[in-house]
């Protein structure tokens, strides 16, 4: 089984998030799952959401398998080979996670290391697998906001990735707002650092005229809608950026 740190640091902070959404009886379809420590950490906490991985990198899907016959999950799948920057009806999918059948599609850690045609994929694979009146896409990873990036260690971050490959880095929320599908099919809010703000789509039965906020004990910032949740990592202190692989 690998294992990468970064996915133990960030894993609870992420966690918190699904258990808003993530509600039993749910279907989580996660793009890029990695190592397979974050699927096995959900699925543990999350006993009757069902997960589906995938994965593009041959050695992570075998750490996923090893992570989920380890554990003996009854709630998740066995992980997909998922090339995201492919298209969608290229896929092939289990009938009960095809169009519209899935309630959350994860990605972790992925936007600022993959190709552009990745980064559209994921948008336009998120909007056919999402149900279309209560789905979300949710993101992790760090962001710039207005071409504003913060602070000096995502700085050094973004441009150690652009030295790696042009179409790697930080990517701004005001441009994912702009890609075509997002433009036309999700809503973005941006809401103060350290809180948690969810915006029902109107007439859906869990509106409330009172919005909700939960307080993360982490500096967030996260972009919250009714189909698009990205939350906006900062690291702090010095990080050490060694050569990052391509995710697709």
């Amino acid at each position: 089984m690998l294992r990468a740190p970064a996915a133990d640091s960030n894993k609870d902070v992420i966690l918190e998030v699904l258990r808003k959404f993530a509600t039993s009886g749910k279907k989580v379809f996660e793009i890029a799952s990695g190592t397979g420590q974050h699927v096995a950490h959900f699925a543990k906490a999350l006993e009757d959401v069902t997960f589906q991985p995938s994965e593009v990198n041959g050695r992570s899907l075998h750490s996923i398998v090893a992570y989920l016959d380890h554990n003996q999950f009854q709630n998740v799948r066995i992980p997909l080979f998922i090339d995201v920057a492919k298209r969608f009806d290229q896929w092939a999918l289990p009938a009960d996670f095809g169009p519209h059948m899935v309630d959350i599609v994860l990605s972790i850690n992925m936007l600022h290391i993959c190709s552009q045609t990745a980064v559209d994929g994921l948008f336009e694979s998120a909007d056919q697998l999402l149900n279309e009146t209560t789905g979300k896409l949710i993101t992790y990873g760090p962001y710039s906001e207005d071409g504003f990036i913060s602070p000096q260690s995502n700085i050094a971050f973004h441009a150690s990735l652009k030295n790696q490959d042009p179409e790697y880095g930080l990517k701004d929320i005001k441009y994912l707002e702009r890609l075509p599908i997002a433009s036309s099919h999700m809503t973005f809010q941006l809401v103060t650092p350290g809180y948690q703000t969810v915006n029902q789509r109107k007439g859906h039965k869990d509106n409330k005229d009172k919005q909700t906020s939960l307080i993360i004990p982490y500096r967030l910032i996260t972009q919250i809608s009714c189909r698009y949740l990205s939350l906006h990592t900062h690291f702090s202190g010095r990080m050490d950026v060694p050569n990052v692989p391509r995710r697709y």
